[in-house]
């Protein structure tokens, strides 16, 4: 079934929690043919392992059973959706791999799914997979779902981002001052309050009270310690996921040990950069332009907040019986800085 981004943007944004976007992104999930639903966020923690939030309407046992066996640390969809941007589908030709992982998933009454992973800042990471008692998907599905899976996917992270990075990582959400950060910068240099004083023209009381405010921002013991809880703030690879986690119908929490490779990511609009509160506002200025130009109707699409990528299908329609129809995979990808736009398009007139 062929789904609207913006139904589902719209639906999405309606949702006061984490528990009540999960179930609409698991209603999404059986629009497009799949019972079952699992979505996963890994968000780093300065000095610590990553924090996981797990929420999924799988049978009931499945997660338990698959926690027992340590699947984790096996599972295709994990190790490769931590490494590729690209839908996943299991169980694939590789499926000999790990005959017991699949075969005990078809048991509980899981045969066929696809996985698809999200990024977005400082390294925070998502899984969204969905599955079914039915059989193999068939290639019109397939190609169906590279798009809608994609979408669904980061529009699901970007918004449960919001919910759950501030519970999760809270110091993802404090904010240095600019001379607070200059104060910072310069002490991870090694120099002293009195060089620092002189360096930006204030008293070394001055910097001595900006210090403090850092630690207390950072929940610091020491400068040293502040340096490095700002550094893993800003793109420190977080390390993995894994570890125990704790039994519940849709939602569990667990320290990180093992499992999702983790990278930093950063994100910029090619020649401009922009803030993870832009981005909302870049996607709706895309919008009004094609519409301005050509009368768009967006069908597919969704670029997410400070991420690594985002796709866009684009109907073109014009008045007069024929119609014109093109369709756009537009993809952002994480860079040194900036980002470039492809488009993968075909014309029918």
């Amino acid at each position: 079934m062929e789904l609207r981004w913006q139904d589902a943007y719209h639906q999405f944004n309606t949702a006061e929690n984490e528990q009540q976007l999960f179930h609409q992104v698991s209603a999404y999930s059986k629009r497009l043919g799949f019972e079952y639903c699992c979505y996963g966020i890994r968000v780093p923690q300065p000095g610590s392992q990553p924090l996981v939030e797990i929420f999924d309407t799988y049978p009931p046992g499945w997660m338990a059973h698959y926690q027992a066996r340590n699947y984790i640390e096996i599972d295709p969809t994990v190790r490769d959706g931590a490494a590729s941007p690209n839908m996943i589908i299991w169980p694939d030709a590789d499926a000999a791999e790990q005959p017991s992982l699949w075969r005990d998933a078809r048991d509980f009454g899981m045969s066929v799914g696809v996985a698809q992973s999200s990024w977005a800042a400082r390294g925070v990471f998502g899984l969204l997979t969905i599955a079914r008692r039915s059989d193999r998907l068939t290639p019109a599905e397939i190609n169906s779902l590279t798009l809608q899976a994609n979408w669904l996917a980061n529009l699901s992270h970007s918004l449960m981002g919001r919910f759950l990075v501030p519970k999760l990582s809270p110091a993802a959400s404090i904010s240095l001052t600019k001379r607070e950060r200059e104060v910072l910068s310069w002490t991870s240099e090694g120099r002293t309050a009195s060089e620092i004083g002189e360096q930006l023209n204030i008293s070394e009381r001055t910097v001595t009270f900006h210090i403090n405010n850092i630690l207390a921002k950072l929940g610091a013991a020491n400068k040293v310690q502040a340096v490095g809880r700002q550094g893993d703030r800003h793109g420190a690879d977080p390390g993995a996921v894994g570890g125990p986690v704790r039994s519940g119908s849709t939602k569990r929490r667990r320290r990180a040990g093992a499992g999702f490779t983790a990278r930093p990511a950063r994100f910029s609009w090619a020649r401009h950069s922009i803030s993870g509160s832009a981005s909302l506002a870049v996607q709706l200025t895309l919008e009004m332009l094609f519409s301005m130009l050509m009368r768009l109707a967006i069908c597919s699409s969704f670029c997410w907040s400070f991420g690594c990528s985002f796709s866009v299908a684009v109907t073109l329609m014009r008045s007069g019986g024929a119609s014109l129809s093109t369709s756009s995979l537009v993809r952002l990808w994480n860079d040194s800085g900036f980002a470039y736009i492809e488009f993968d398009s075909s014309v029918r007139t």
